[in-house]
């Protein structure tokens, strides 16, 4: 009987058990795990802060040489007379009093941290670079007082001088505004090479500081860049400052080249007095444009540049950044009092950018070009003459080209009508001569127009240029349709007509799929042409069958002998 009891018990658990534990399984979707870390290394800019003025004891402009403190000459040993130095084995060199100092490297052929400042001090000293390598914070600077420094390049002697500090220059010889009577004169039969660091000039100023009386003469070959293109600095004179009075003269052989909006050879603020004589050979070349700022620089001049005379037999070669001048104004800038003169030889080209284009000799984008003197226009070859696109062009003197006074237009060029865009310029057809920067509307060169009036302004209205055409298409049970349409890819209009004059909405040109006869919904859903589909999730009510069909029995007959248990007790 105990036994009959148990089994019971146990029967009936079963059945509640069963009906507890009747599994539901739904479809489940893997998640995205995701980065488990959750954080990200943004980078920094350049650790290096712009310099400001630079110490008087021999201290870096930007910070601190990686190799420790420059070692200072001592009082003893400073004094006026040729000294020799190594930097291989002396280290850092400080002139703190006038003489003449020869700087050698007895291991030229490694980049040394060890450099060389000049301070206040030393009012009339002369460096003589007989050999060096440097790669510095600072690789050479100049703490200015009224005086007269001279950098000389020994015959023969290959050097160089690379600053990695952020608004460092190669050689750094900038000054403030109290002191204009100081000069640095580059001279020597060797050559030299400097590049700045970010936003720093090759050979000048640092950041914000004027560069006056430079001068580069003797049989020196100099090479001056800023080291990081896409950054500003000019190639020799100042960055972000003013250049007053840089002279290229003798037989010096030099290449300057700016980086994004700074000059060639020059200045970014008003600058004055740039001239190039004797047998100088000059290649100058503007900023390619800052991704801030979008324009480039000068090959030669700035932001506004006033008096910039090339003479002798020089050779000039001047290209400008975007919406710059070769020679002459940066973007917005005027040119004034420029001088070609003599046997000078000069090819400028100014470049050109989403604004508009710079002259060969002039003014830059919007600049203006005043007072510019050529006397042998068959010795210059200039992209334009004046003011740049949208600037004026006021008194300029051509001399003789062709012996009477006139230019033969000779060198010409020819541009075919161009539609304006949305966003771009067009032009009509013409004719521009390469000489004196003359625009005529015809092949016979007899109707001449300002180069300003070719240009058709940008229409700042969209083209619709990529356009494709959607044939109709009628909607299904499962599927929508769309009427005929016109769609284009590059501003997402949506047109009912081939003209593209009746504009839609996207929702206008759908037809909507039809539904099954009983109104049922088919699983799917489509809106013009993109398909969102989905299930009914799986619940799991009817994953229990098997179980049901096993337990419905086994919990009757549990139940049934409970019954036929309780009737015999009742029955005894």
């Amino acid at each position: 009987m105990k036994t009959k009891k148990w089994m019971a018990c146990l029967l009936a658990a079963v059945f509640v058990l069963g009906m507890l534990c009747t599994p539901a399984f739904a479809a489940e979707e893997p998640g995205n795990s995701g980065d488990p870390s959750g954080t990200g290394s943004a980078a920094g800019d350049d650790a290096g802060d712009l310099p400001g003025t630079g110490s008087t004891d021999g201290g870096e402009a930007g910070g601190t040489d990686e190799t420790g403190e420059p070692e200072a000459l001592g009082v003893d040993d400073n004094v006026a007379g040729e000294i020799s130095h190594d930097l291989s084995t002396g280290g850092s060199l400080v002139i703190e009093k006038d003489g003449t100092y020869r700087v050698t490297q007895s291991d030229v052929s490694t980049p040394t941290g060890n450099n060389i400042t000049v301070t206040a001090g030393a009012k009339n000293a002369t460096v003589i670079l007989a050999g060096v390598n440097i790669k510095s914070g600072c690789a050479f600077r100049i703490n200015y007082s009224p005086g007269n420094i001279t950098v000389e390049l020994e015959g023969g002697t290959v050097n160089t001088l690379v600053s990695t500090n952020t608004g460092a220059a190669g050689l750094q010889a900038g000054m403030g505004a109290t002191v204009s009577d100081a000069n640095l004169t580059i001279t020597g039969d060797g050559s030299l090479s400097a590049t700045g660091g970010r936003e720093g000039s090759g050979i000048g100023g640092g950041w914000l500081e004027e560069a006056r009386n430079i001068i580069i003469k003797g049989n020196v070959v100099v090479t001056a860049a800023n080291g990081d293109s896409k950054s500003n600095g000019a190639g020799i004179g100042a960055t972000r400052g003013s250049a007053n009075r840089i002279l290229i003269t003798d037989n010096a052989k030099v290449t300057a080249t700016g980086g994004g909006s700074e000059v060639g050879i020059g200045g970014n603020g008003i600058d004055f007095g740039i001239t190039i004589s004797g047998n100088a050979q000059v290649t100058a070349t503007g900023g390619s444009g800052s991704p801030s700022l979008g324009w480039g620089g000068a090959g030669i001049g700035g932001g506004t540049a006033r008096n910039i005379t090339i003479t002798d037999n020089a050779q000039v070669t001047a290209v400008g950044g975007p919406c710059a001048a070769g020679i002459g104004g940066g973007y917005d800038g005027n040119a004034y009092n420029i001088s070609i003169a003599g046997n000078a030889k000069v090819t400028a080209d100014g470049g050109f950018g989403g604004e508009g284009y710079g002259v060969g000799i002039g003014g830059g984008v919007k600049g203006n070009g005043e007072k510019i003197t050529i006397a042998n226009l068959e010795n210059v070859r200039a992209g334009g003459i004046g003011g740049g696109y949208k600037g004026r062009s006021l008194d300029i003197s051509i001399g003789s080209a062709n012996n009477d006074g006139l230019c033969a237009h000779g060198n010409l060029e020819y541009y075919p009508a161009q539609k304006a865009t949305q966003t771009a310029d067009g032009n009509m057809e013409y004719w521009y001569c390469k000489d004196c920067g003359a625009c005529f509307t015809d092949a016979a060169l007899t109707q001449e127009v300002a180069r300003a009036d070719v240009v058709l302004a940008a229409t700042n209205e969209h083209v619709h240029n990529d356009v494709e055409h959607y044939p109709a298409q009628e909607a299904t049970q499962t599927a929508d349709g769309n009427i005929e349409y016109w769609y284009c890819r590059e501003c997402g209009k949506y047109f009912t007509d081939a003209a593209l004059t009746q504009e839609v909405t996207k929702e206008d040109v759908i037809v909507a799929a039809v539904r099954g006869a009983d109104g049922g919904d088919s699983g799917t859903e489509e809106n013009a042409g993109e398909t969102a589909q989905w299930t009914n999730p799986n619940t799991g009510d009817g994953s229990g069958i098997a179980l049901w069909l096993f337990l419905m029995p086994a919990a009757g007959a549990a139940l049934a002998a409970a019954a036929a248990s309780a009737r015999k007790r009742t029955v005894r």
